[in-house]
């Protein structure tokens, strides 16, 4: 069976070719990759980038809780962002801002 399915599909594909039809442009060529490949990053190990706070420019108190927007080393005010307490690795600049505003935490 195997073997006249072959033929048909070869006799479909030339009939079509003989008579000049446009209609093989309609037909998906099976052949072709129509999905991109997953990437497999399993393995691959993580950026643990850590970028070092230039200064603290500003500070808002929300639900109880103090965020304090920072300015990073070599990056422009486009990329200035907040952080909350724990977020810090710097502490000392952090007590120095807090210390400085008499916001009476830590």
């Amino acid at each position: 069976m195997a073997i006249s399915d072959n033929t048909m599909a070869v006799d479909d594909t030339e009939s079509n070719h003989s008579q000049g039809s446009e209609s093989d442009n309609d037909v998906p060529n099976f052949n072709e990759r129509t999905r991109k490949r997953r990437r497999n990053i399993k393995g691959k190990q993580r950026s643990t980038a850590s970028y070092e706070i230039e200064s603290i420019i500003g500070h808002i108190k929300e639900n109880d809780a103090y965020l304090f927007q920072v300015k990073w080393i070599g990056c422009s005010n486009e990329d200035n962002s907040w952080l909350s307490i724990d977020m810090f690795n710097q502490k000392d600049l952090l007590k120095a801002h807090i210390e400085k505003h008499n916001l009476g935490i830590l």
